[in-house]
């Protein structure tokens, strides 16, 4: 079973992409519902409710997690990932990054929520895995809410992508989509940059978890492609969310839990 956490509707995008690849295996998908978006709450928080709820997936016999939150990542990634508790974690922010080096791309635009502009990691975990080339973030805080919304509204959507053009140097080769609500807008993207590699790190971790549990997967080819999905929030409006980002009414059945 591969399990994937994020603190609301985004990580869906990581899990449909994970779906595809591994149709036979089965996944549990955790939202933290109850308290999104977490982009616009204190760093303390955001490390608390990151820590609780990886902590509850670890406590289901899980192997590892895929944490599609590029937020969560940011909050606890000196206090966890410097530790043994790192072969647990795949994130979904070092699988985009190390796409960007596969690639040798020298000059790399990262657009991510303001928290994580905030938190000043992405230069850390560049470094850690040992590239020097240039990576700097453009803060995108309107993208999100424009996502989350019932209806988007497009006219913003590019209005907002011609504002965030102006950040992006000359010499920049890659873009990264450093939040996993981006790619719902990926042929956008794609529009808007023409110039640029997109980067979509939800589906670089693919590679990572072929990786790391091909053993496990080949064992457990035989299983039913079942999904579980849990949210601490309300089922039902969690269920809308990802109606939308899955662009389709058949949700597989949704879990309320109390963390």
């Amino acid at each position: 079973m591969i399990w994937v956490f994020d603190s609301g509707f985004g990580g869906l995008q990581t899990l449909k992409y994970l779906k595809r690849q591994f149709p036979h295996n089965d996944f549990l998908f955790l939202a933290d519902s109850k308290n999104l978006p977490y982009w616009n709450k204190p760093k303390a928080l955001i490390k608390e409710l990151t820590i609780r709820n990886i902590t509850w997936l670890l406590d289901q016999w899980c192997t590892h997690v895929v944490i599609a939150c590029n937020t969560a990542v940011a909050s606890i990634y000196q206090h966890w990932f410097a530790e043994e508790i790192e072969k647990k974690l795949i994130s979904v922010t070092q699988c985009g990054l190390k796409e960007s080096i596969l690639f040798w791309y020298k000059k790399i635009a990262v657009m991510c929520t303001q928290a994580t502009h905030d938190l000043q990691v992405y230069q850390t975990i560049y470094h850690d895995i040992h590239w020097q080339w240039e990576i700097y973030t453009i803060p995108t805080p309107e993208l999100v809410p424009l996502i989350e919304a019932t209806h988007i509204n497009y006219d913003k959507v590019y209005y907002y992508l011609e504002l965030y053009s102006k950040y992006i140097a000359d010499d920049t080769d890659c873009l990264i989509l450093w939040c996993t609500h981006y790619p719902v807008l990926l042929n956008i993207f794609w529009e808007q940059f023409p110039q640029l590699k997109i980067i979509d790190p939800g589906r670089s971790c693919i590679y990572s978890i072929n990786k790391k549990l091909t053993h496990s997967l080949e064992k457990k080819s035989q299983g039913r492609g079942h999904i579980r999905i849990c949210c601490t929030g309300s089922p039902d409006t969690f269920r809308k969310g990802a109606q939308k980002i899955w662009k389709t009414q058949d949700i597989p059945a949704l879990e309320y839990i109390t963390l």
